[in-house]
C-alpha cells in the first residue's frame, strides 16, 4: 500500500508547476492522409519537443512567448515554422515525402536518439520500412519472422506458431493488432503469420518495461499498427508468389472526411508439383537409437528419409486467407472514428477437415475534448476458434472475448505525460465441446467457462532534470470467475472431484483474484550520446496456453484462473547501457534481466490427452526463474544497414509434482541464440539482404530405457526435459528489384520483383521427435524437420 500511495504522491507532485499554454494537432502525410506516428515535434530555442503517438496526434507545453516550431519525419520533408504562443493553439501538419530520402532504407520515424534518451528499456521499435528488409518467404515479407530476429527473442522452431521472449511461453505474449488480441498468430502451422505486411503501419514489442496501460501476459507485448486508408486519393497494389496472391485497396470515400484500407491474401493453388518441392524439406533425420533403452541427443545436419515415414509438412488440401480492414471518419478537426477488423481462417483435410482461426474487431472514438487532454473510447471483440468436422464426431474448442477500454492522455506540461483509464473484459472459454453429427450433442469434456478481467491504471512519463527521467505507473487488476458452473475440490492423488459446489446464475463469482502492479523505469543520461537505464515490471497473467507436450499446436487449450489454478504474477528486473556513435548512426546495447514467476504452470505427468471432464486437476503450478544477458549492435540507416544481435538466458521450472520436485529447464528455454541481419542498397532499384540465425536446440524429455511386459516394450522416464534437440541455424538471402523502366512502360505502375532463398545450404533443423518401432520391438528416436531449402519469387505492382 505504501508503493501505492507514494506513486500518487510523486504524480501530483509532478503536474504542479508554472502555467503554460498548449501547442496541439495531428501530423500525416500530405498525399494520403495517412497519420504518422512517432513524427518529431521540436523547438529549437527551449530544446523541448515531443512525438506524435499511433494515431499522429502530440501535444506540446510551452510558456507564453515567441518559439520555432520544427516538425521531422524520416523520409519527409521538414517543416519550420515560427509562432508566437499566447493561448493555446491547434496546428496540424501535413508532411511532403521527400523522393530521395525515401528511396533509402531507413528506421521509423522516432528521434534518432531515442533509444539513448527516453525512458524506455527493453522496447524494440520497427516501421514496415525496416521488417521489407528482410528477405521474404514463399513470396511474403512476415512481420514474427522479422521480430524473431531481436535480441531477445527467438523462434520455437520451424513450422510453429508464436515467439520465445526471454524464456518465456508463447502464452506469455499479448499480441494485438490496432488493439485488437490475437490468439493463434500463424497459417499454415506456423509458414506465414497473420499480419499481412501491406496492412502494417508500424509495431512496438515490450520484452520489459512493460506500460501500466497494457495487461494480461506476464512476458511481452507486441503491438501491431494497422495501416489507415487514403484520404485523398485511390490507390492499390497487387502481389502474386508461388503459393499466395494477395491485394490492398485505400481510397477517400468523402475527400478529406472519411478513408477506407482492405486487404487480403489466400493461398493461390490446390496441389501440383510445387508442393512436391516443398515437401522435399519436410523430411525425417537427426537418428536417435535408443541403444540399451537408453536416449541419447539427437545429431544434427542434415537428415536422413530411410525411416519410411510419409510424412509431409503441406499437402494439396491445406489453404488459408486473411482479411484486414479499417475505416476512419473525421468527424471535426478534433474527433474521430476509427473501425478495424480482421478475419482470418485455415483449413487442412489431412488433419480431419479441420478449420482454425481469428476473428476480431475494434471500434475506437478519438476525442481532443481539451487543449491538453486526448480520450480514447474502444469496444473490443475477438474470438479463437478451432472445429474438426471429420467422421461422425465433430470437435470444437476457443475462446472469445468482449472487451470495453477507456484512455485518458494528459499533457499538464512539458516534462510530463499522465496516461490513466480502465479495461473491462468479458471472456468465455470452451475447453472442448464433442457434437455427434447424427444427434444433438455428445457432450463437453471440460465444461465452459466465464470470467470478468478488468483493471484500473494510471503513469506518467516525467523528465525530471537534464540527465534524468522517470516513468512509473501502477495497474490494479482484478479477475472473476463467474457462473453457471461447478467449483470442485479434487483428490491429490487420483486427481478425481471428492467436493463439488454448484453456482446456477451468470452473475455468481466463483473465485476472484486481484494483483497490483507496480511499473517503474529510470534514464540517466550519462552524455548526449549514451545512457544508462533500470527497470521494475510486475505482470499478472489470469489465463495460461496449456499444451501436452513440447509441440505448440492449433488444438492447445486457453484455460483461465479457477480456485485450482491461481494466476501467474511475474516480476522482471532490467538494466541496460545504450550507446550512440558517429551522430546515431551506429547504436550499441547491452541489458541483463532476471525474471520470477510465481504460479508458473504445467500438466502433470500422465495426462495422455485432453479429452476428460476434469482438465484442471491436471494443471500444476510452482515457481521459475529466468535471467540472461542480451546485447545488440545496429546500423539502422544508409546503404549499408543491419543488425547484429546475441542473447544468452536460462529459464527453469520447479514444480512439485513434476520431476520429484526438482528444478528442470522450461520447454522454451534456449542458452544461446545469435542473429545477423544485413542490407545493402546497390541502386536505387536493387538492394541485397541477408539473415543468419543461430539457437541453441530446445529442452525435450526421452525415455531413460524401455521395461517389458508380456514382450511388448514400454518406455520409462526419469526427468523432465534432461535432453536437447540439436541447435537451429540457418541462412536466407534476398534480392529486391524495382526497376524504373517497368513505371514508364507500365505508364506509372511501381512493379517490385523479390527473389528470396530461405535455408541456403539446405539445414534440416529437428522441431520433434517421432518415436518408430524397429524389428526388435525396441523403439527408435527419430527427429523431424520442416522446410528445407526453399526459393521463391514474388512480383508486387502498386497503382
Amino acid at each position: 500500500m505504501k508503493l501505492k500511495y507514494l506513486t500518487f504522491i510523486l504524480l501530483i507532485y509532478s503536474l504542479m508547476g508554472q502555467d503554460t499554454f498548449t501547442i496541439s494537432g495531428k501530423i500525416t502525410d500530405s498525399k494520403t492522409g495517412m497519420a504518422l506516428a512517432g513524427a518529431n515535434i521540436f523547438e529549437i530555442q527551449s530544446e523541448r519537443g515531443t512525438a506524435s503517438d499511433a494515431e499522429g496526434q502530440y501535444l506540446l507545453s510551452l510558456p507564453k512567448g515567441n518559439f520555432i516550431l520544427k516538425v521531422s519525419y524520416i523520409g519527409y520533408n521538414t517543416i519550420q515554422r515560427d509562432i508566437a504562443l499566447n493561448e493555446n493553439i491547434v496546428l496540424d501538419f501535413a508532411l511532403i515525402p521527400d523522393p530521395i530520402s525515401m528511396s533509402r532504407i531507413d528506421v521509423s520515424g522516432i528521434a534518432p536518439d531515442h533509444n539513448v534518451k527516453s525512458t524506455e528499456i527493453s522496447v524494440e521499435r520497427l516501421s514496415i520500412r525496416q521488417v521489407e528488409q528482410i528477405p521474404v518467404v514463399m513470396g511474403e515479407t512476415d512481420i514474427m519472422k522479422t521480430i524473431q530476429l531481436l535480441p531477445g527473442i527467438t523462434s520455437i522452431a520451424e513450422g510453429r506458431s508464436g515467439y520465445i521472449v526471454r524464456g518465456s511461453g508463447i502464452d506469455q505474449n499479448l499480441i494485438l493488432m490496432d488493439g485488437m488480441p490475437i490468439y493463434y498468430s500463424s497459417h499454415m502451422q506456423g509458414l506465414y503469420s497473420v499480419f499481412n505486411s501491406d496492412a502494417v503501419k508500424g509495431l512496438t514489442v515490450y520484452k520489459g518495461g512493460v506500460p501500466a496501460r497494457f495487461g494480461g501476459r506476464g512476458a511481452s507485448v507486441l503491438d501491431v499498427q494497422m495501416r489507415d486508408g487514403n484520404i485523398e486519393q485511390f490507390q492499390g497494389s497487387v502481389s502474386s508468389g508461388l503459393i499466395t496472391s494477395k491485394f490492398s485497396l485505400e481510397a477517400p470515400i468523402i475527400k478529406d472526411k472519411f478513408s477506407l484500407f482492405l486487404s487480403g491474401r489466400s493461398t493461390r493453388l490446390s496441389g501440383g508439383s510445387l508442393y512436391d518441392i516443398i515437401n522435399e524439406g519436410s523430411t525425417t533425420g537427426g537418428r536417435i537409437n535408443s541403444d540399451k533403452g537408453g536416449g541419447g541427443k539427437s545429431s544434427g545436419g542434415k537428415g536422413s528419409s530411410d525411416s519410411g515415414s510419409d510424412f509431409r509438412f503441406f499437402a494439396p488440401n491445406e489453404s488459408w486467407f486473411d482479411i484486414n480492414g479499417k475505416t476512419i471518419y473525421h468527424i471535426n478537426d478534433k474527433q474521430n472514428l476509427n473501425f478495424s477488423f480482421y478475419v482470418g481462417q485455415d483449413s487442412a483435410e489431412t488433419i480431419g477437415l479441420t478449420e482454425w482461426g481469428n476473428r476480431a474487431a475494434l471500434l475506437r472514438w478519438e476525442n481532443r475534448f481539451a487543449t491538453k487532454w486526448l480520450s480514447n473510447t474502444s469496444l473490443i471483440y475477438s474470438r479463437y476458434y478451432t472445429a474438426n468436422i471429420a467422421g461422425i464426431y465433430h470437435f470444437h474448442s476457443g475462446v472469445s472475448t468482449q472487451s470495453f477500454k477507456q484512455e485518458f492522455s494528459y499533457f499538464p506540461n512539458p516534462n510530463n505525460e499522465v496516461r490513466f483509464g480502465l479495461t473491462f473484459e468479458y471472456q468465455d472459454y470452451n475447453h472442448g465441446s464433442l457434437e455427434d453429427a447424427t444427434q444433438e450433442d455428445a457432450g463437453k469434456f471440460m465444461p465452459g467457462m466465464q470470467g470478468i478481467e478488468s483493471a484500473l491504471y494510471i503513469e506518467n512519463d516525467q523528465k525530471i532534470s537534464d540527465r534524468v527521467s522517470l516513468y512509473y505507473g501502477l495497474r490494479n487488476s482484478f479477475y472473476h470467475q463467474l457462473g453457471p458452473g461447478d467449483r470442485f475440490t479434487y483428490d491429490e492423488v487420483s486427481n478425481e472431484p471428492i467436493e463439488a459446489e454448484f453456482f446456477p446464475g451468470k452473475t455468481d463469482i466463483m473465485s476472484s483474484y486481484n494483483s497490483l502492479e507496480p511499473r517503474l523505469a529510470m534514464t540517466y543520461l550519462l552524455s548526449e550520446k549514451n545512457s544508462f537505464k533500470l527497470s521494475y515490471n510486475r505482470n499478472a497473467q489470469y489465463l495460461r496456453l496449456m499444451s501436452l507436450g513440447a509441440e505448440i499446436e492449433w488444438y492447445d487449450i486457453w484455460m483461465p484462473t479457477t480456485k485450482n489454478i491461481k494466476p501467474m504474477l511475474t516480476d522482471q528486473f532490467a538494466m541496460g547501457y545504450f550507446h550512440n556513435f558517429n551522430n546515431n548512426e551506429i547504436k550499441v546495447s547491452a541489458e541483463t534481466y532476471y525474471k520470477i514467476l510465481n504460479g508458473a504452470a504445467d500438466f502433470e505427468d500422465g495426462l495422455h490427452n485432453y479429452l476428460v471432464d476434469n482438465l484442471e486437476a491436471y494443471v500444476a503450478t510452482g515457481q521459475g526463474l529466468a535471467y540472461g544477458f542480451e546485447m545488440s549492435i545496429e546500423k539502422p540507416s544508409g546503404r549499408f544497414n543491419g543488425r547484429l544481435s546475441y542473447n544468452y538466458g536460462k529459464s527453469d521450472y520447479q514444480i512439485d509434482v513434476i520431476n520429484q520436485g526438482r528444478w528442470y529447464p522450461y520447454r522454451f528455454d534456449k542458452t544461446h541464440s545469435l542473429t545477423m541481419l544485413s542490407n545493402f542498397q546497390i541502386t536505387k532499384d536493387l538492394s541485397i539482404s541477408s539473415t543468419f540465425l543461430y539457437s541453441t536446440g530446445r529442452p525435450v524429455t526421452l525415455p531413460e530405457g524401455y521395461y517389458h511386459i508380456s514382450g511388448i516394450p514400454f518406455p520409462y522416464w526419469e526427468g523432465r526435459n534432461k535432453y536437447r534437440l540439436p541447435d537451429y541455424h540457418r541462412l536466407d538471402l534476398g534480392i529486391k528489384y524495382s526497376p524504373n523502366f517497368l513505371i514508364r512502360w507500365t505508364r506509372g505502375l511501381k512493379t517490385t520483383i523479390d527473389v528470396a532463398l530461405y535455408n541456403v545450404y539446405d539445414r534440416r533443423n529437428i522441431h520433434t521427435i517421432n518415436y518408430n518401432q524397429g524389428q526388435n520391438r525396441l523403439f527408435e528416436q527419430i527427429g523431424q524437420s520442416t522446410y528445407g531449402f526453399m526459393p521463391s519469387i514474388n512480383i508486387n505492382v502498386e497503382f
